[in-house]
């Protein structure tokens, strides 16, 4: 004979883990927009487990989920998580909720990831896609950066980018022409010490897509930077692009 006991006591949470499967190197990359559903998964004291809360629909029930930074990435209480801007790195933190304080311990997860917006149609993305955009840099260390713009599914003919950046945390070291051009390109640095001038022209071009990796530039750390503090902005001075 088996004895059995049923009781409906409270079980606690005692372990809370992300499981999410975000791109390469723990990135969220996309357009403005686009959204993820959270995976977490809980384990009570009994170690019985809740194999993923949001899935099952009761996240908003049992944790209190946020974003550090939620212009960038902002998430609801149901866990969906929809990326809006570009960011060094973005903490998400789910909190076990106890129900009307029933269980003193708070279990809480924190998942650090790295927001990467796509460029739009016409616009230019600078920094690693994958990981964070620009990493921790230490005074005297060199960094390969790439530069890559939207064409869609246009030929891109010409373009002129410009890239500032603070000039008394960076010297630019280097400019190489980028694997998915090949026509007239000229890199022009340190005039001023703070902008990078890329320029191409080929009207027989027949580069396409979504990022086109158009030039590297290689910058020396005057100071330390943390991954938190670096930033290049791109613009986009001039683009013609061609269908046929």
């Amino acid at each position: 004979f088996l004895d059995m006991i049923v009781t409906n006591a409270r079980v606690p949470v005692v372990k809370i883990e992300h499981l999410t499967i975000w791109d390469s190197g723990d990135s969220f990359v996309g357009y403005g927009g686009d959204t993820k559903q959270l995976a977490i998964r809980l384990t009570l004291l009994d170690g019985s487990p809740i194999v993923n809360v949001v899935a099952d629909g009761r996240a908003a029930e049992l944790l209190k989920i946020t974003s550090d930074n939620p212009l960038a990435v902002s998430v609801t209480d149901s866990g969906t998580v929809t990326l809006l801007d570009n960011a060094a790195q973005v903490q998400i933190t789910a909190v076990f909720k106890c129900p009307n304080g029933f269980f003193v311990a708070t279990p809480s997860s924190v998942d650090t990831i790295y927001p990467n917006l796509e460029p739009l149609l016409g616009d230019v993305d600078v920094g690693a896609r994958m990981g964070p955009q620009f990493p921790t840099m230490s005074e005297g260390h060199f960094q390969d950066i790439p530069i890559r713009i939207n064409s869609a599914t246009a030929y891109l003919q010409t373009f002129q980018i410009e890239v500032t950046l603070d000039a008394s945390s960076f010297r630019v070291d280097a400019c190489t022409q980028g694997p998915d051009w090949d026509g007239l390109w000229d890199c022009n640095i340190n005039d001023p010490v703070n902008k990078i001038k890329v320029v191409g022209n080929n009207l027989e071009s027949v580069a396409t897509g979504t990022g086109l990796h158009i030039a590297t530039f290689r910058v020396a750390a005057l100071t330390t930077v943390s991954v938190k503090t670096v930033t290049f902005t791109g613009d986009i001075k001039v683009m013609i692009r061609s269908d046929s």
